[in-house]
């Protein structure tokens, strides 16, 4: 009996368990966006979506058809050569929904067609009658809103000197590299979906030779499309697509990602700095984008024979049964390996991996702390459990400003507690900060304002702390009205310290500008930004992780940069390191 009650227990303790993390997961991705103009409907599906990161298109649809795709079809019988009397079968029920909106007069406009990886159309339909219509037709199985995503932030191009915490070399590629010459991606064929590439770029040259044309003599991209051209913007209609065949990078993100990939010059390399590359552009200059166009280009790689697919996208859609996830799983079951990153969304909690991540084939990667990195310090005085701080300058061109080295100054804490959301926001008291360094929150207004406002008040230098607990790097700060002055950031758990400690008695601190080697303190530990934990279908996400800031990347034609806060940029550095079983890993693997 004894035993019996322990397994009861237990099993009790396991379901509640469940339970729990299910409510966890639901608090956390909160109530789907909806349109109150969506009928009600078994077929119509509505997605999940992250507030932050995207919303619902209106008037757009992806139409899910009744016979399986193609390429999936294919695989499944291991049957390739049969794939084209395969598409021929899609097409005609494709074809076959064209004439029952043509003969019930339903004004649908069709915008791409799916084929291999996953059958469907996506569409305009302006009116709820004729979606209606659409639910209702022969063949259709599910219909889906469209699902905007907003542009990653790209990275900011610095033209100063590459600092010692972002060396190339804290990854430890050179040694792997140093070891296996002869592992270099020779051939392979790896897609980035993205902003595009600077396929001009001398990095994406074969060594020795310009690329002076798309695909010509010379360059390492040799496939690609532009689905979207310069001006597009999915949530704005009079920005419409403009595709054309050249999928050259105006945003910077794409060809930072396919540096670390692949980039290769006379001063640093890739992982794989002989692997070939297909650049499929969904994002235009400074927009948006949306599933419909993502799901184009997933089909576009696989008609190019990628053999390993690089999506450093981080979603706003939630939920493995999205057209998107069942293209990415197909992709997968055809032997392409997808690498997707798990998104930037952790400091809003656990449970926060979204599209492409949340497919359950796609290699799901988040990012995680290095052990070791070169950090600034400070040493302070009277604050319990506290006598050493890291910080970081911000890395904004012309910022010069750096504490004076070896000073004792005396830190003086914000009046606004540290629960303020928009410390710095408004004036601070006249001469508050006098003959000290601020100590002010993050939050509420842009970094430069709350620096200008504690100069203004007095201070000799300002120290910025992160309003989560996670680490605060450094910032974008503008020159113009900062200057030579010395703007500091810390971690927020940190911060808090100082400031209750500040408020009972005195803290000083001495700054040292000099950077030391040194293990993190979260070394190995997920990074706050980087999105973990269960997903919508209770599977635990990412599968993998590795470092993910501090790395150097391409820009346009700029030369190597530095940049933060990235983590899908570790992903792209750790996946081709991954190790594998299968002929196309093993080629890539150190």
């Amino acid at each position: 009996m004894t035993c019996r009650r322990r397994q009861s227990s237990a099993k009790r303790t396991v379901t509640f368990s469940l339970l729990l993390a299910m409510l966890a997961i639901s608090s956390a991705v909160g109530a789907p966006t909806t349109s109150p103009d969506l009928p009600k409907h078994d077929k119509l599906v509505v997605p999940q979506v992250l507030a932050q990161s995207g919303t619902i298109v209106p008037g757009k649809y992806l139409v899910e058809f009744s016979r399986p795709p193609a390429a999936n079809v294919a695989a499944q019988r291991r049957e390739r050569a049969s794939q084209q009397s395969l598409e021929q079968g899609v097409n005609e029920q494709q074809e076959s929904f064209g004439v029952y909106c043509r003969r019930n007069r339903i004004p649908i406009k069709v915008n791409r067609r799916y084929i291999k990886l996953w059958n469907g159309v996506s569409a305009n339909v302006e009116s709820v009658e004729d979606l209606k219509k659409v639910l209702d037709a022969p063949g259709v199985v599910k219909v889906y809103p469209v699902v905007q995503q907003f542009a990653p932030e790209q990275p900011q191009i610095i033209k100063d000197p590459v600092l010692p915490q972002f060396a190339h070399n804290l990854t430890n590629m050179h040694l792997v590299q140093a070891k296996y010459p002869e592992l270099t991606g020779k051939n392979i064929k790896v897609g980035v979906i993205d902003s595009g590439i600077d396929w001009k770029h001398p990095a994406f040259a074969i060594p020795g030779q310009k690329c002076e044309t798309f695909k010509g003599p010379g360059c390492r991209v040799l496939y690609g499309w532009d689905f979207v051209g310069d001006s597009y913007n999915s949530g704005n209609r009079s920005a419409p697509a403009v595709p054309d065949s050249d999928p050259l990078d105006c945003g910077g993100h794409g060809t930072h990602v396919a540096g670390i990939i692949g980039g290769y010059d006379d001063k640093i390399k890739g992982v794989a700095p002989e692997a070939v590359f297909g650049a499929y552009r969904v994002f235009g200059c400074d927009g948006t984008t949306d599933n419909a166009v993502i799901m184009a280009a997933l089909e576009q790689s696989f008609q190019d024979g990628m053999e390993l697919i690089n999506m450093s996208l981080g979603g706003a859609h939630i939920g493995a049964d999205s057209p998107y996830a069942q293209a990415i799983d197909n992709l997968v079951t055809n032997g392409v390996h997808v690498i997707a990153a798990a998104s930037n969304s952790g400091e809003n909690g656990l449970s926060y991996t979204t599209a492409p991540s949340i497919a359950s084939k796609a290699f799901s990667i988040a990012s995680f702390d290095n052990t070791h990195n070169y950090e600034t310090a400070a040493e302070l005085t009277n604050v319990p459990d506290l006598t050493t701080v890291t910080f970081g300058y911000s890395t904004s061109n012309g910022i010069t400003g750096r504490f004076d080295q070896g000073k004792k100054s005396k830190l003086i804490r914000s009046p606004n507690p540290p629960t303020s959301d928009a410390d710095g926001c408004a004036p601070f008291p006249a001469n508050h900060f006098a003959g000290g360094v601020a100590l002010v929150r993050r939050g509420g207004c842009a970094f430069t304002d709350k620096a200008v406002a504690a100069f203004s008040a007095g201070a000799e230098g300002v120290v910025i702390y992160n309003n989560k607990p996670a680490a605060l790097s450094g910032g974008v700060l503008d020159a113009a009205k900062v200057g030579a002055r010395a703007v500091g950031f810390i971690a927020g758990d940190d911060g808090e310290k100082i400031w209750n400690a500040a408020a009972a008695g005195t803290v000083e601190v001495t700054f040292n500008n000099q950077p030391e080697f040194r293990r993190s303190r979260t070394a190995g530990l997920p990074s706050g930004f980087s999105s973990w934990g269960l997903d919508v279908n209770l599977r635990l996400r990412p599968d993998y992780g590795a470092p993910g800031e501090h790395l150097l990347g391409l820009p346009t034609q700029e030369g190597w940069i530095r940049a933060t806060f990235w983590h899908f940029y570790g992903l792209s550095l750790r996946c081709w390191c991954c190790r594998s079983r299968s002929p196309t890993q093993r080629r890539f693997h150190w």
